[in-house]
């Protein structure tokens, strides 16, 4: 999977969150990780390709003091998944879905911008770039 990546829900979260590194994917707390939230996530990675997040697990604690971090509610641990290739999207097709996702959301202040981003990306990163 090439970075940055664009996450979203099919269906219950009509947000999209753009994940710079593999370690901003893989760390979370043990409170979203048993709430499901990882269950169903699509990725589109940097080159257009569609994947589906699976079976996330937990891996660690991801800070050598057990994951305590004061900056952060509870312990953040590293989590593992399996990824399911779905199919290859191409730019036109992601700025297509992005841009019909924001017409969905439409009470952001920054919409006009979020727009303006997608519609001027030459790439599939610039568009998940207007996200990170």
């Amino acid at each position: 999977m090439i970075y940055p990546v664009l996450a979203y829900k099919e269906f219950s979260d009509l947000n999209l969150y753009g994940i710079k590194t593999e370690c901003a994917l893989k760390y979370t707390s043990r409170e979203l990780l048993k709430r499901g939230v990882f269950d169903g996530v699509l990725l589109i990675d940097s080159s257009g390709t569609l994947y589906e997040m699976k079976n996330a697990r937990e891996n660690g604690w991801a800070n050598p003091f057990w994951g305590i971090n004061i900056f952060r509610r509870g312990r953040g641990i590293l989590i593992d998944f399996d990824l399911e290739y779905l199919e290859h999207k191409t730019l036109d097709d992601v700025k297509l879905f992005v841009l019909e996702r924001l017409s969905c959301l439409r009470n952001s202040v920054l919409d006009g911008e979020l727009r303006d981003g997608v519609m001027k990306s030459e790439t599939i990163s610039q568009i998940v770039s207007v996200f990170v």
